[in-house]
C-alpha cells in the first residue's frame, strides 16, 4: 500500500542544479520546501534563537550595519573551516527542521519534496520515503557557482570541498540524476524517475 503522503528528499552539493530538478518537480505537482531559503529566514534578526546563537559563536564581525547576519562574511568564515561549518550547522539545523515539520503539518499536498544540500548531515533523510541525489562534474559545478554567486574560483572550490563527497552522498540515495546535459536530458531523467517510484 502506498503512503498517504510521500516525502521526497532532493540533495546534492552546491552547483549540481537542484533548482532545475525542483522546477520540474513543481511542474509535476510536487510541493517544494527549500531548506536553504528556510535557513536564510531563521537567521534573521529577532526571528529565532539562531540569530543570537550565531553572533555569539562567531562574533559581531558577522553582523552588517543593520545588525543582521551578513551571510557572505559568514560563508567566507565557515566554508574554509570545517569545524566552524559544523558549529554553524549545529546551530541552524534544529531551527530548519522545526520549520519543515511545521510546513508538513500545514500542507495539504500528497507529495512534498525537501530541497536540501545538507539533507544527510541534518538528518532530514530519515523522514523521507525517497532520497533523490543530483550530481554533476566538479568543473561544471564551479562554473555554475561562480556565475550564480559572483565568487572566485577558489571560493567556489572551497564551498564544494566543504560538503560531503559524491561517493559518500551516493550511499544514501535511492535514485540518482546526472545533471550535466541539456534541460531536455534532465526532463527525460526526471520522467524516468517519476515512473520508477510510481507516484
Amino acid at each position: 500500500m502506498k503512503p498517504n503522503r510521500i516525502i521526497l528528499g532532493v540533495t546534492g552539493g552546491s552547483g549540481v542544479g537542484k533548482g532545475e530538478v525542483c522546477n520540474i518537480l513543481k511542474e509535476m505537482g510536487v510541493q517544494i520546501l527549500y531548506a536553504d531559503a528556510i535557513g536564510h529566514e531563521v537567521i534573521l534578526k529577532d526571528r529565532t534563537g539562531a540569530y543570537t546563537e550565531i553572533w555569539k559563536t562567531f562574533g559581531e564581525k558577522v553582523l552588517n550595519y543593520h545588525g543582521e547576519i551578513d551571510r557572505k562574511i559568514l560563508g567566507e568564515i565557515v566554508f574554509k573551516d570545517k569545524e566552524k561549518l559544523a558549529q554553524l550547522n549545529d546551530i541552524t539545523h534544529k531551527y530548519i527542521i522545526q520549520r519543515i515539520l511545521e510546513a508538513f503539518a500545514l500542507s495539504k499536498s500528497r507529495i512534498i519534496a525537501i530541497d536540501a544540500p545538507l539533507l544527510i548531515e541534518a538528518g532530514l533523510h530519515e523522514m523521507c520515503h525517497v532520497v533523490l541525489g543530483v550530481f554533476a562534474p566538479m568543473e561544471l559545478r564551479k562554473e555554475r557557482i561562480i556565475k550564480r554567486d559572483g565568487i572566485t574560483p577558489e571560493d567556489a572550490a572551497a564551498r564544494i570541498n566543504s560538503q560531503m563527497s559524491d561517493s559518500d552522498l551516493a550511499i544514501y540515495c535511492d535514485y540518482i540524476i546526472h545533471n550535466d546535459g541539456t534541460l531536455e536530458d534532465l526532463t527525460l531523467q526526471m520522467a524516468d524517475f517519476s515512473r520508477v517510484i510510481e507516484w
